[in-house]
C-alpha cells in the first residue's frame, strides 16, 4: 500500500494490483488505435493532477485510450469534440468551480447516453441521492481499488 500526500487535501491510499503485470509485458504492449466514433476512448476528469495521471497511467496501462481533463469545463470541451469517441468517463464527484454533479449533468445535456463511472470519498447512497436522475453506471469510493475501476470501464465500454 502506498500512501500519496496531496499538499491541502485528505491522504489518498492508494492500491496496487495484487496480481501486477510483468515489466515485459506491459513493455510490449500494444495499444490498439481507437476508429472515430467507436466508443473505445476513456474520459478521465478529476481536478487533483496526481490522481488524474494515476487513474490516466492504470487505465492506458490496461490498454486502453484516456483522455483527460481538470475541471467541468475542459471535460466537456473534450466531450464536446470528441463524445462519439468515449465509451466511459470516470468521473470525481469533489471538484472546485463545477461540480462533479453539473458537469455530469451538462455532460448528458451534450452526450445523453454518456456511461459514467463516479469516483467518490462519499457512498454509493450518498453519491446517488445527489445524482437522482443521472443514468451513473457505477460508483467507486476512493480510494478505490484500480483492477476493480479498470474491470468497471473495459464492462462499460463493452456494454454499448
Amino acid at each position: 500500500m502506498e500512501r500519496v500526500f496531496i499538499a491541502g487535501q485528505a491522504c489518498a491510499t492508494l492500491h496496487p494490483s495484487p496480481r501486477p503485470f510483468p515489466r515485459a509485458v506491459i513493455d510490449n504492449l500494444e495499444r490498439a488505435t481507437v476508429a472515430p466514433g467507436s466508443g473505445g476512448r476513456v474520459l478521465v476528469v478529476d481536478d487533483h493532477e496526481l490522481v488524474r495521471s494515476l487513474l490516466v497511467d492504470v487505465l492506458e496501462g490496461a490498454g486502453l485510450e484516456v483522455l483527460a481533463a481538470d475541471s467541468g469545463p475542459a471535460a466537456l470541451e473534450i466531450v464536446t469534440e470528441h463524445g462519439e469517441d468515449i465509451g466511459c468517463i470516470v468521473q470525481d464527484m469533489s471538484m472546485p468551480g463545477m461540480s462533479g454533479p453539473e458537469t455530469i449533468d451538462k455532460t448528458l445535456g451534450i452526450l445523453p447516453d454518456a456511461r459514467i463511472i463516479v469516483l467518490s470519498v462519499d457512498d454509493e447512497a450518498t453519491v446517488r441521492s445527489q445524482l437522482v436522475n443521472a443514468p451513473i453506471r457505477a460508483c467507486l469510493e476512493k480510494p478505490c481499488d484500480t483492477d476493480r475501476l479498470v474491470d468497471l470501464v473495459q464492462q462499460t465500454i463493452n456494454s454499448a
